[in-house]
């Protein structure tokens, strides 16, 4: 399903990043965590989106460079589907813009 990174009303805590599951409209909170402050608006942050069977995680990489040696992430399980879509939501914020998805097969180890 989807995963955001979210300014969720949240009891005034900041940011918030999501793990959702979406099926027919209804959405499904599977993982959610405050991390703290984000850089401010015009700031990009590389993002990463790992599906590895019942395995989710996603990343946001505070040092900005690609590397991920610098993260703050999120990690979740879930089992209901083999297969599905990757999106990215952002709600309350004043403009956020993803650019740049790009959407890649892991290295399987059963060649």
């Amino acid at each position: 399903g989807p995963t955001s990174p979210t300014g969720a009303n949240n009891g005034g805590l900041g940011p918030q990043m999501q793990i959702l599951k979406v099926v027919n409209g209804s959405s499904t909170v599977l993982a959610t965590m405050n991390p703290g402050t984000f850089p401010g608006g015009g700031t990009r942050l590389p993002m990463r989106v790992t599906a590895d069977g019942t395995s989710l995680r996603f990343e946001v990489d505070l040092n900005r460079d690609g590397s991920f040696a610098n993260t703050e992430g999120i990690s979740a399980t879930d089992s209901a589907f083999s297969t599905g879509n990757v999106g990215f939501w952002a709600f309350d914020n004043s403009g956020p813009v993803f650019d740049d998805l790009v959407v890649s097969l892991l290295d399987s180890d059963d060649d």
